[in-house]
């Protein structure tokens, strides 16, 4: 049996009968009360046995595998800490979790999925990222790139005499990190910013050009992020730009 099989999804009348509680609106310790469980715990835990996991955005069980096939923006999956993250999805107990992933106790694994941005949602049993900037490189892959040391800016005029140079390149000092960001354009998926946003989810409507819902769907689907991850990044990054940087701040912790 290989891990797309062992992770399919198993309905029995049980399962199905608290999907469809769930479904209707009845909260799920009402639904555990029904099923003579001690509390939600015990029917989280017989859920994924059956390979669901909790979905806090429906409040319902979904299957496993479409959990993973959401965006890694959302969760990211590579690396230690997305390791961690998809195997407490599969119903492993964090103990066995942390000498899977090479740490010799849960305590340690915690103190590194804290470090790498992420709590413990006691709701869903397993580690979710805080709000803010994502940053899902692991730190082997980090180790990788090697640091660039700061060059100190110089001028090849003699700026004793030449003011003018002189606040010039002061100007340039302060705004060296906007240059960079302005100059450094890259088509490398992994070095767009990504964003984990607070609130709940609503819709909304805006009419676009097909041209630019052609380019949206071409790049959603050559790089593997999903258009409500591409919206909010763009809306981010243009508000900061644009004056409303504190804003974003404030509100988004981004």
């Amino acid at each position: 049996m290989n891990g797309t099989e062992a992770l399919k999804p198993i309905y029995d009348k049980r399962v199905n009968y608290i999907i469809e509680s769930l479904a209707a609106g009845t909260p799920r310790d009402d639904v555990s009360d029904d099923l003579n469980y001690s509390d939600y715990r015990s029917l989280d835990m017989y859920m994924r046995r059956r390979n669901f996991t909790w979905d806090s955005e429906k409040q319902n069980y979904v299957p496993v595998m479409e959990k993973q096939g959401q965006s890694i923006v959302q969760t990211p999956k590579h690396g230690k800490a997305g390791k961690v993250v998809k195997y407490l999805e599969e119903g492993l107990d964090p103990k066995t979790v942390a000498k899977k992933v090479g740490f010799t106790d849960h305590t340690k694994l915690g103190e590194y999925m804290k470090s790498k941005g992420y709590e413990w949602n006691s709701e869903q049993q397993n580690y979710t990222k805080v709000f803010g900037m994502v940053n899902d490189r692991d730190e082997d892959e980090q180790k990788e790139s090697p640091s660039v040391p700061e060059q100190p800016v110089t001028n090849d005029f003699n700026v004793d005499h030449d003011e003018q140079s002189k606040e010039i390149l002061h100007i340039l000092a302060n705004y060296k990190d906007r240059l960079f960001e302005v100059l450094n354009v890259t088509s490398d998926v992994s070095k767009i910013p990504r964003y984990a946003v607070p609130g709940t989810c609503m819709n909304k409507c805006a009419h676009i050009s097909d041209a630019i819902n052609e380019l949206l769907l071409e790049f959603s689907q050559e790089k593997n992020i999903k258009q409500r991850s591409i919206f909010e990044t763009a809306l981010i990054e243009f508000l900061k730009k644009y004056g409303y940087e504190s804003e974003v701040k404030s509100k988004l912790n981004c």
